[in-house]
């Protein structure tokens, strides 16, 4: 789910315990430190904190996700839109994991030793990950309730960059909320899907008094009408997949996702990401060639060629995703 790039910190897992290896005790979870001072492990160094693997992730339900724009609701305008092909993304997201490819860690970070479920300030931190060996099939131990893997973090990378990182959020009775300013990589599908950023990112945990996982785990964001249209469902993608790709400029019959949108029911952006009302466009199918009209969240026409990539037409589409995480151990390797 969360996509690789070059700002994010890459991690090596080194399996252990897994059939067919040397014996050696499995990891177990991580466990909170006395908190030092004040700490929200905001500024902590990777491996800090207490780790996770996701081990299974969904779109979420079009009535379940977290509330991005602030209207008081729970949000997920593309898990409406897209509900048609959730089978498929839930197929391709899982697919993704069970084959290593899209591996992705997470860390609380600033959690108070003894955990009670509830601190005032804690710092979720994610991870891109990755099975050196190449067999995924050592990651998880059989019965998928816990990885059979120790998660390493290269000491080089270290110094040149750092892991995604949300503000601190409050930890009560066990489940937090966290904000991202920075935008979120991620991506649906295949290495040869687009890798996506989501802006205005929102992540929900909940963590049992063993941290042996997390529950109920949510991940929000908005994709950028400009996103969309630069984005088309790949015409090679695997039977029973949901692939994103690049949009072909060059081919006038190609519909992008954001001319998708404007079909019946005609969605609608959902996150003013600008701060000057939602903005809104129309895409006349009927005409040769297509055309599209975008408005302002003032009302007033953008009058520009290839209006949806217009710096006024800022605004984008809620989307959420579930996913739950078994306990891990991130190590610093040399």
């Amino acid at each position: 789910m969360i996509g690789r790039s070059q700002v994010a910190l890459t991690l090596a897992i080194t399996a252990v315990g897994c059939p067919g290896r040397q014996p050696s005790p499995p990891p177990t979870a991580s466990t909170p430190v006395p908190c030092l001072g004040d700490s929200d492990g905001f500024q902590e160094p990777p491996a800090s904190g207490v780790a996770f693997l996701i081990d299974r992730s969904t779109l979420a339900g079009p009535e379940s996700g977290l509330d991005v724009n602030g209207d008081g609701r729970a949000d997920g305008m593309l898990n409406r839109a897209w509900g048609y092909g959730r089978t498929n993304i839930d197929a391709t997201l899982m697919q993704e994991i069970e084959s290593g490819r899209q591996l992705s860690a997470l860390e609380i970070a600033g959690l108070c030793a003894p955990f009670s479920g509830n601190d005032p300030a804690v710092t979720l931190k994610l991870y891109d990950a990755m099975d050196v060996d190449g067999d995924p099939t050592t990651t998880f131990c059989g019965d998928r309730e816990r990885i059979c893997s120790q998660l390493a973090v290269p000491r080089y990378a270290l110094s040149e960059t750092f892991p995604y990182r949300t503000e601190p959020g409050s930890l009560t009775a066990g489940r937090a909320v966290f904000s991202g300013e920075a935008p979120l990589p991620f991506a649906i599908g295949p290495s040869t899907s687009l890798l996506l950023s989501l802006h205005h990112s929102l992540a929900a945990v909940t963590l049992p008094a063993d941290l042996s996982e997390i529950d109920d785990g949510m991940v929000c964001g908005t994709l950028t009408v400009a996103a969309l249209a630069d984005m088309a469902l790949a015409r090679d993608c695997p039977p029973a997949a949901f692939c994103l790709t690049a949009r072909d400029a060059d081919d006038p019959s190609s519909l992008s996702a954001a001319d998708r949108l404007a079909l019946p029911p005609a969605y609608q952006p959902d996150v003013d990401l600008d701060g000057d009302g939602l903005e809104r466009y129309q895409v006349d199918f009927f005409a040769s060639p297509r055309t599209v009209t975008c408005h302002d969240g003032d009302g007033s026409l953008v009058a520009e060629p290839d209006c949806l990539h217009s710096g006024r037409m800022a605004d984008g589409f809620s989307i959420c995703f579930s996913f739950h995480a078994v306990g891990a151990v991130l190590v610093i390797s040399d």
